[in-house]
């Protein structure tokens, strides 16, 4: 039985620093179709792909509110570029097996960003009512006050609900987010660096709901040890407000 628990923990480990160097990833085929398109012109690229539309840490750029293109499409459907299964998540996303993996690199401020592309769009009423979450227009503008409002000596949470920005529109969701964070181990990158695929299922795998947990830096962003809250990853939401980004 020791023999057997000690195999299992090499293998265990095997397989963590084979993930970490990348070489799990992918299976026969797509190394055979690499082979011959070296390209990757027929690769897909997958929605879990890192985009650009930041919603934390660098990247904040005047009074944006979220990030990504308005479509212009206030309705509650799907906006026709997404995935309806998306919502459920019942489907296998790209970055299966490979949510955890260390970034080489010089340690950088933590950033969060969302995929490509969105799941749906929504309204605020119908996406408040989906999550259970009757002062989702009030947060929202409490929110866009600390991005407009960088530095005031009044945060959001405590400014009066008339004073915050007016937001009127539609919100994209998404169910996968990327964190690039530091956190020194020996399974982070050469700088200690880390990058972790988030995800916020209602169904995983047809099973349960998975909603990752995530620590939430409370204090001083220059300070790593600023103070860290524990959340629970509810939806992942892009807005435009006021055309910017």
């Amino acid at each position: 039985m020791l023999r057997t628990n000690s195999r299992l923990l090499k293998l265990a480990n095997a397989r963590i620093e084979f993930g970490r160097r990348g070489m799990l990833k992918g299976d026969v085929t797509s190394h055979a179709l690499k082979q011959v398109d070296p390209g990757g012109t027929n690769s897909d690229s997958g929605e879990d792909d890192d985009g650009n539309n930041g919603i934390g840490g660098e990247g904040r750029h005047g009074c944006g509110g979220g990030s990504g293109e308005d479509n212009g499409d206030d309705g509650d459907g799907n906006d026709g570029s997404g995935d309806d299964e998306g919502d459920n998540g019942g489907g296998r996303d790209a970055g299966d097996g490979f949510d955890v993996a260390g970034v080489d690199g010089e340690p950088v401020q933590s950033i969060t960003e969302l995929p490509k592309r969105q799941v749906s769009t929504r309204s605020i009423d119908a996406l408040a009512t989906e999550l259970h979450q009757p002062n989702l227009l009030e947060l929202i503008r409490r929110f866009l006050w600390d991005q407009c409002y960088d530095g005031d000596d009044i945060s959001g949470e405590h400014a009066l609900i008339g004073d915050c920005p007016v937001f009127v529109g539609s919100v994209r969701t998404y169910r996968t987010a990327t964190s690039t964070f530091y956190a020194p181990s020996e399974l982070a990158g050469s700088g200690g660096m880390h990058r972790e695929l988030l995800r916020s299922v209602a169904s995983w795998y047809n099973g349960y709901g998975r909603y990752d947990t995530v620590l939430i830096q409370a204090g001083d962003s220059t300070d790593r040890m600023g103070g860290m809250l524990v959340g629970r990853v509810r939806a992942f939401l892009a807005f435009t407000h006021d055309k910017m980004l």
